[in-house]
């Protein structure tokens, strides 16, 4: 629950039940690629990130997950 009062005096209150991203109220795929460069850009870099999210999409056609170590490492 957050609760606020605006400096006109009036208050404001909003109750989420479901959190976003949560099974109930799933993430759409651009917001999820949004969320995982937010993420991880600062720390592996914009252009592993964007190798990182299309190996993620195409998870069943990779031969090894281990496929995936080179793109993780800082």
């Amino acid at each position: 629950v957050i609760e606020f009062t605006a400096k006109d005096g009036r208050e404001l209150r909003s109750h989420v039940v479901v959190v976003r991203g949560a099974m109930e109220s799933p993430l759409t795929r651009d917001e999820v690629e949004a969320k995982e460069r937010d993420l991880l850009t600062g720390v592996i870099g914009q252009e592993k990130t964007g190798q990182l999210i299309a190996a993620i999409w195409d998870l069943e056609s990779l031969k090894s997950v281990r496929d995936l170590r080179p793109l993780l490492t800082v």
